[in-house]
């Protein structure tokens, strides 16, 4: 009856394969948990990315719209500058040609005209007068052509000095947009570091289930093999006590069968016979019947 001891040993060990097998399942179902969380994470992680990206671009739109506007502009008041400066260089011009101001030209005609009323003058010199008052007139004329732009003028700088008002909005608004995209891309920046951790996590996690997966089916064989040896020798056991029992049965027939003989013998011959043996007799009889 060798066989019991191993067989309880098979059982022993079967028993403590069957507790590293529930404790791999169990650490194996934490995992699959972390890898499930970690892979939630990442795709949280990533939307977000798209949705800052989004965001960024969209301030950089803006940004290149708004910067378009303020060339746009900025085109604009060289071009009124430049027609300032224009109307400036002729002025100058009008004065070193006449070589006079137009004030003086105006004091200059006042002086002639009142001359010319109140004092007495022979032609000669009342013809002089009067040239020069024409040639005085004809300076003042030049000059009002460029008096009557004044308000023109007035005009331009006026709406130079509302556009330069409207770049100054727009430069602080590209700023702010400025300042709103570079936050974007840092957060940006900031979300791939941390999914670039999550997903080398990940990858540890997916690397130790497959090693918890190994050694589970691993454990399993060994339980599936100490439970075939268990059955094997269940089986053998089995079978060695029917044997036993068997080959009991067959000596006892086989004893009560030459017991028999001799009672059919003895009561041949008239010889008296035992309890017993009238008792086994009669089994047997009835047993052949």
């Amino acid at each position: 009856m060798s066989v019991i001891p191993e067989l309880n040993e098979l059982r022993q060990e079967a028993r403590e394969l069957e507790k590293q097998l529930q404790e791999v399942k169990k650490t194996l179902k934490e995992k699959v948990e972390q890898r499930n969380k970690l892979v939630e994470q990442i795709r949280a992680i990533s939307k977000e990315i798209i949705e800052n990206r989004k965001q960024r671009d969209e301030s950089n739109a803006q940004v290149k719209k708004i910067k378009e506007e303020i060339n746009k502009i900025v085109s604009e008041l060289n071009t009124l500058r430049n027609e300032l400066r224009t109307r400036d260089a002729l002025r100058n011009r009008l004065k070193a040609k006449f070589k006079m101001s137009e004030e003086e030209a105006r004091k200059r005609l006042s002086q002639l005209e009142w001359k010319l009323v109140t004092e007495p003058h022979n032609p000669k010199e009342e013809a002089l007068i009067v040239n020069e008052i024409e040639h005085l007139r004809s300076i003042i004329t030049s000059y009002d052509k460029l008096s009557t732009t004044t308000e023109k003028e007035k005009e331009i700088k006026d709406k130079m000095v509302e556009m330069k008002d409207k770049v100054t909005e727009l430069r602080n608004k590209r700023s702010l947009l400025i300042q709103s995209s570079d936050a974007y891309h840092k957060k940006i920046l900031e979300l791939k570091s941390t999914r670039e951790n999550l997903i080398k996590d990940l990858e540890k996690t997916r690397n130790e289930i497959q090693e918890l997966v190994k050694q589970k089916n691993d454990l399993f064989m060994k339980l599936v093999e100490k439970d075939a040896k268990a059955y094997l020798l269940m089986s053998s056991l089995r079978t060695q006590k029917d044997y036993t029992k068997e080959r009991k049965l067959k000596e006892e027939l086989e004893i009560k069968s030459k017991i028999a003989q001799e009672v059919e013998q003895k009561l041949k011959e008239g010889k008296s016979l035992s309890l017993d043996e009238l008792k086994i007799y009669y089994e047997l009889n009835q047993k052949l019947q």
